[in-house]
């Protein structure tokens, strides 16, 4: 996994924002913010059942005007869509179908779904680019 005090790559993905399907960049993110990346192995998996992602939990730690929370998983925009309507997620939600970001934060995992997953997985990203947390 990337450590603390390593640059974190650089990426661009579609996302679902607010509904809509748009292309995020961490470049465009990370513009006077801190961005927390929060890697989780896909929608609407077995973690779901009780009503709840864990995603929402960190709609807590967006209130910080200056902290942008983004989900990243392997499934499709689309998808990411449905799973965002179904638990009333507010955070952008991007699509790493080629499992591409979550290896070069070293956190991509093997699984038995069709898509890329990633394991459940948090970094934080200072405006500088510097990972400051990783878990």
């Amino acid at each position: 996994m990337i450590g603390e005090g390593e640059r974190a790559p650089r990426f661009e993905l579609p996302a679902v924002v607010d509904g809509a399907i748009e292309q995020v960049s961490l470049e465009g993110q990370l513009a006077g913010n801190v961005v927390v990346l929060a890697f989780y192995p896909g929608d609407f998996n077995p973690a779901c059942g009780d009503g709840t992602t864990g995603l929402d939990d960190l709609t807590l730690v967006s209130v910080p005007r200056n902290v942008v929370v983004l989900g990243i998983s392997g499934d499709s925009a689309y998808s990411h869509r449905a799973f965002a309507d179904q638990y009333n997620l507010t955070i952008p939600l991007l699509s790493d179908v080629t499992g591409t970001v979550a290896a070069e934060y070293g956190v991509a995992a093997e699984s038995e779904r069709p898509t890329h997953a990633a394991k459940r997985s948090i970094v934080v990203v200072e405006p500088s680019g510097e990972v400051q947390y990783a878990w």
